[in-house]
């Protein structure tokens, strides 16, 4: 009797330990390594409810001895690895699937190729995806709209990214997904509002963001509008937008019709003129101010193109600049079921980010007329002698002829992708420059020439030389 006593405690005692066993065996593991076993994440951190809701969940786990890192750097890799993890993609699906050189066949390759491929990710240029390198804020802002807005129409709004105080250093690329990140609550910056676009998310940083991402993944999900799920959507194009796909800064020709310049007291030659045309022709400015010497003795100049003048004489000159150029384009930015009218955003942020890189698109230029070809006469001002023939010459003789070349300036007119042959046709609405104005600092001369229109200034011959 005792004997089956003994025995039906421990069939009930091993019955108790299979069902602790089972239950133990459904929790995730990552659950044992939530915030609070976490020696560096405080319960009273302003982050410690999103590191715990993320280490609780699997979707991010810590550095090693106990530690999460919070103030640590994250990468673009484990940035979509956790984005991976949050969409439940299947690893097996995308192995060994990844195109970009710089991505090794670990952990993470299977995540950036699934990114790569649902164009929520872009590489960083020569078909490098920069894993390692550290994921900026708005990155992390651009990565997410990629990922909602394929299957979601989202809200995006100026209000909250126009009142932050560093919003200009937003870039170009990101100013949508930043205004989307902003009015969605995504990120809304400091005390002062300030948003730090271009600096790197720490992770907890990061598990904040991806905690408010789920809940607003949750909430569009809760609130998407009913339409037959069977539905072939045949899409087309209900609205455009002009945006910014590409800018830089380039050393270029300028024209003015009627500048103050230094002119050559014995032939009156435009001598700002002469040395712009001559500068690439020698390797300093001593060198190009011999040069000139030796012309004006060649020709005969009473002053040898030496001695010279600034006055009142307004006078045409072609010279250098700095100019910005900014192309931009009309490209969809929403499209329309024609079936059950779901409405998608569709701003090709593939090819904003792509479009910088020449191995990918190549730029077709046209030219742009800045001046045409002239000849400026010299007849001196006074009597002179020609030392190489040895003969006089009196006032008024034309000594010499000097040719002004044709200027222009190249500009994009399309972009081509080098493997689909798509071309991307685009506008240039950066400042050509339509009028300039002498700059005086009390002295008879110039001290520079600027742009009414941007404030761009001419460079004078020694910085042509500098840059």
């Amino acid at each position: 009797m005792h004997s089956e006593s003994t025995m039906k405690k421990s069939t009930r005692l091993m019955a108790i330990l299979l069902a602790i066993i089972t239950i133990l065996s459904v929790i995730p593991m990552s659950a044992f390594a939530a915030a609070s076993s976490f020696t560096d994440v405080p319960q009273n951190a302003w982050y410690y409810e999103p590191v715990t809701y993320m280490a609780d969940h699997g979707y991010m786990s810590g550095t090693g001895d106990n530690k999460f890192s919070p103030n640590q750097t994250t990468t673009r890799a484990m940035f979509v690895t956790v984005l991976g993890r949050i969409a439940n993609v299947d690893q097996n699906q995308y192995k060994n699937t990844c195109t970009f050189r710089d991505v090794k066949k670990d952990w993470a390759e299977p995540y950036i190729a699934w990114a790569a491929e649902n164009n929520i990710v872009n590489g960083v240029g020569d078909n490098r995806f920069g894993p390692n390198n550290y994921v900026t804020r708005e990155q992390a802002a651009v990565i997410l709209f990629n990922y909602l807005k394929k299957d979601y129409t989202l809200t995006v709004s100026n209000e909250f990214l126009n009142n932050a105080p560093d919003k200009v250093n937003v870039s170009s690329w990101a100013v949508e997904a930043m205004q989307w990140a902003t009015s969605a609550a995504l990120m809304r910056g400091d005390a002062n509002g300030t948003l730090r676009p271009r600096y790197s998310a720490t992770r907890a940083e990061i598990a904040t963001i991806f905690k408010r991402f789920i809940e607003i993944k949750t909430d569009l999900e809760n609130n998407k509008p009913d339409v037959p799920t069977t539905c072939d959507h045949e899409w087309e194009v209900t609205k455009t937008e002009n945006i910014t796909v590409f800018t830089e800064t380039v050393r270029e020709w300028a024209h003015a019709d009627a500048l103050d310049d230094v002119v050559c007291n014995g032939c009156n030659m435009i001598i700002g003129q002469w040395l712009y045309d001559n500068a690439d022709k020698y390797s300093n400015p001593k060198e190009l101010n011999d040069a000139m010497g030796l012309l004006g003795d060649e020709t005969g100049c009473p002053c040898l193109h030496g001695a010279n003048s600034s006055t009142d004489n307004g006078l045409p000159l072609t010279f250098h600049t700095m100019s910005e150029k900014i192309y931009t384009t009309d490209m969809p930015s929403q499209e329309t079921c024609t079936k059950c009218n779901t409405v998608r955003a569709c701003v090709s942020t593939r090819i904003i980010n792509s479009i910088s890189d020449e191995n990918v698109w190549e730029r077709h230029t046209k030219e742009v007329l800045i001046s045409e070809a002239w000849d400026e006469p010299l007849y001196t001002n006074v009597d002179g002698y020609n030392f190489n023939t040895g003969t006089p010459i009196p006032a008024g003789t034309l000594i010499d002829t000097i040719h002004h070349p044709r200027r222009v300036n190249t500009e994009i007119e399309y972009f081509e992708n080098v493997e689909t042959h798509e071309k991307i046709y685009v506008e240039m609405t950066g400042c050509r420059h339509p009028e300039w104005r002498n700059e005086y600092d009390g002295s008879f001369a110039p001290k520079f020439a600027y742009c009414t229109s941007c404030g761009a200034r001419d460079i004078n011959i020694r910085d042509w030389y500098n840059n």
